[in-house]
């Protein structure tokens, strides 16, 4: 974690390297989330070739998936960000922004690792007939910016929040008391005998201090 008391550019420049080098990191477990909760395709091989059993909706959901774990992984990756990071807030925003291209990268490259391999070499390990499950892939890659794309935005708005609760707490500071003002204890005490002597001796001058 930064210091409050380092020099303005190297916490910029740690808090950059801390949460793109996070976001890496990261990345090998986003790309084995997405792995493992998205359906693959089946195939049948025949004859004449491979065909899939069912419809084309397996690649949607691929895409969906992953879209859907790089958009979490950028928003736990804002948050921590900003409750860990003391300084360095435009650091940690390119951190944020480069970091997470490069987590998305890395989740999309670990899946197809964890994925069976491609279809043709598949297709020959099994017999006519039988079934096998298709390798996983991307068919849009556009989705690889959900992660960055996700982790500015939430960035942003809980940094906003915190400005403006800052805010509204030294306005809050500077009001005026309220006519209802509870006083004191011992200007409570002290107001009855203020009273007490005004009213004995109206226009009497006050009393000088006693001597030493």
């Amino acid at each position: 974690m930064t210091s409050p008391g380092d020099p303005p550019l190297r916490a910029e420049v740690r808090a950059g390297l801390l949460v793109g080098l996070g976001c890496a990191v990261a990345g090998v477990v986003v790309g084995a989330a997405w792995r493992f909760v998205v359906p693959l395709a089946v195939l049948e091989k025949e004859a004449t070739g491979v065909v899939q059993v069912g419809g084309a909706e397996t690649e949607v959901a691929a895409d969906g998936w992953f879209a859907v774990c790089a958009a979490l992984a950028g928003v736990v990756a804002a948050l921590a960000a900003v409750l860990l990071l003391r300084s360095g807030r435009l650091g940690a925003l390119v951190g944020l922004a480069a970091g997470g291209l490069v987590g998305a990268l890395v989740a999309w490259r670990v899946g197809l690792l964890l994925s069976p391999p491609e279809i043709a070499a598949s297709a020959k390990e099994v017999r006519v007939g039988d079934t096998f499950e298709g390798s996983l892939r991307l068919s849009a890659l556009g989705v690889l910016l959900a992660w960055p794309t996700a982790a500015v935005i939430t960035f942003f708005a809980v940094v906003a929040g915190l400005d403006v609760e800052s805010h509204g707490a030294d306005r809050t500071d500077d009001l005026p008391e309220p006519a209802g003002h509870v006083p004191h204890p011992g200007e409570a005490a002290a107001a009855p005998v203020a009273a007490e002597r005004s009213w004995l001796s109206p226009g009497a001058p006050p009393e000088p201090p006693a001597p030493r």
